[in-house]
């Protein structure tokens, strides 16, 4: 399923790119084109400028030829016609529009006939009749006005080709400026379908994972995306769900290895009251007729104080080894580190020493249980690191005002923690004990524990001096 919804989004990430990429290429396409005609109007104007000035050419020998009749003037004159004409027939095989195509048509017609005045000009103005000399006049006369009427056919045919570029630079500005919305309009909505339904989606998710990683595990909220990404999101969830299921039995079952270490020292802090109970219950039972009223309300004061001991003991156990949902309620900070005090009491060792630096003036939010357990996995593993040689521990907890947070603190003066250790010490299964003696879950689930919480574990240590462990929480918690 997971692979089908991935083609399918990559599918639709395709789509907008060749969506983006065909816009550009029609974007770029037409805008080549406009520039394409543009320069081959340009190219048209400017060989039609240079007709004009042979033309002009022309009509500069038609004058020296009229005024002086030298033979070199006819002869150039002949030469810049026929050169002129030639330019025309190129030009004519190059224009686009019918009005230019007649105008031209019309002046290589005027062409023909403005060189045959010119021969009959130059043919009469060497003769010696009377006719001879008519003749020259009108030759004269129609060479002139042949000159004119080609002067002012071919700016005609400059202007309309200049126009028709003008017209070609006004449409390239439209057209850029529609084809620019259009390619505007596009590359919104590509970005829009990209940011909203593919990549914010997917921040969240990856956001999720970064929470997760951390150890903030929550399930991802509704986002707005495709099909394909609201499946992955549900997915997804049920995914955190299950994790969020195994986190919690891993807890427990870590729970549950405590309470196998913790129960020879429960079972040692129970024989004492037990002792005191059963010694004090069998002299009641010896002295019930001769004892002093007095004597014996002091000895049934005494094993209701003992059993009320045991009882706190028991409830403390229980309380510890049951499971339940991650609730958050009031404590006190020194009622919190006392009945974790209590259940790992029976497991200190003689050789070492304890000291508590609790104030009495703070309440904090947290799971009173969990917490628990994190903190007697602290004691637990500091005990164990000094058990050999002995030395002292020091729990204490201290209220942060400046970030409105609170620490327990559990530090030993045990052999310390190899600083190559350091970063692995958090991770599950690390341990340093022989093998069959940890499991390698204590600080790993102490450090969940403590994420659930929105909290954190500062670790210092320093070889032969010992470790400090902090664990530091927000005093009122938003969960």
């Amino acid at each position: 399923m997971s692979k089908q919804l991935n083609l399918a989004l990559r599918y639709k990430i395709m789509l907008a790119f060749f969506v983006f990429l065909g816009a550009s290429l029609l974007f770029v396409g037409l805008t080549y084109h406009r520039h394409v005609v543009i320069q081959q109007k340009l190219k048209l104007v400017e060989e039609a400028d240079d007709l004009r000035n042979n033309v002009l050419e022309a009509r500069r020998y038609e004058k020296n030829l009229l005024l002086y009749g030298r033979t070199e003037n006819y002869h150039e004159l002949l030469q810049f016609i026929d050169l002129s004409g030639k330019q025309l027939n190129k030009l004519q095989e190059t224009l686009p529009s019918r009005a230019g195509t007649d105008l031209a048509r019309k002046t290589a017609q005027l062409f023909t006939d403005y060189r045959l005045a010119a021969v009959k000009y130059f043919e009469s103005s060497n003769g010696n009749t009377t006719d001879k000399n008519g003749d020259k006049l009108i030759y004269g006369d129609r060479l002139r006005d042949l000159g004119r009427r080609i002067t002012e056919e071919i700016d005609a045919l400059v202007q309309l080709e200049r126009r028709r570029v003008d017209e070609l630079v006004a449409d390239q500005k439209t057209t850029l400026f529609y084809s620019f919305g259009a390619f505007l309009l596009v590359a919104i909505f590509v970005v829009y379908y990209l940011y909203f339904l593919v990549f914010k989606p997917l921040s969240a998710i990856q956001t999720a994972a970064s929470d997760i990683a951390a150890g903030q595990v929550h399930e991802i909220p509704p986002v707005s995306g495709s099909p394909e990404i609201k499946s992955l999101i549900a997915v997804l969830n049920r995914m955190i769900q299950e994790l969020d299921k195994k986190s919690e039995q891993l807890i427990q079952k870590e729970k549950m290895a405590s309470l196998g270490t913790l129960t020879s020292g429960v079972a040692h802090e129970l024989n004492n009251p037990l002792n005191n109970i059963y010694t004090s219950t069998q002299i009641l039972v010896e002295e019930l007729e001769q004892a002093d009223p007095d004597f014996q309300k002091k000895l049934l004061g005494g094993i209701e104080e003992q059993v009320e001991k045991a009882r706190d003991i028991v409830k403390s156990l229980l309380e510890f080894s049951r499971e339940q949902e991650f609730k958050v309620t009031k404590i006190s900070a020194v009622d919190l580190i006392d009945k974790a005090m209590t259940l790992v009491h029976g497991d200190l060792p003689a050789n070492i020493t304890v000291t508590t630096d609790i104030p009495y003036d703070f309440e904090v939010e947290v799971d009173q249980r969990r917490i628990s357990q994190a903190l007697i996995n602290l004691i637990l593993n500091s005990v164990q690191a000094m058990e050999k040689s002995g030395g002292e521990l020091r729990v204490g907890a201290y209220y942060r005002p400046h970030d409105h947070t609170f620490s327990i603190e559990v530090q030993d003066t045990g052999p310390g923690i190899p600083e190559e250790q350091k970063s692995k010490i958090f991770d599950p299964f690390f341990t340093t004990k022989d093998d069959g003696s940890g499991t390698g879950l204590g600080l790993y689930v102490t450090y969940g524990i403590v994420q659930k919480h929105g909290g954190r574990i500062e670790v210092s240590s320093r070889l032969g001096e010992g470790a400090r462990f902090a664990i530091v929480l927000p005093t009122k918690q938003t969960k």
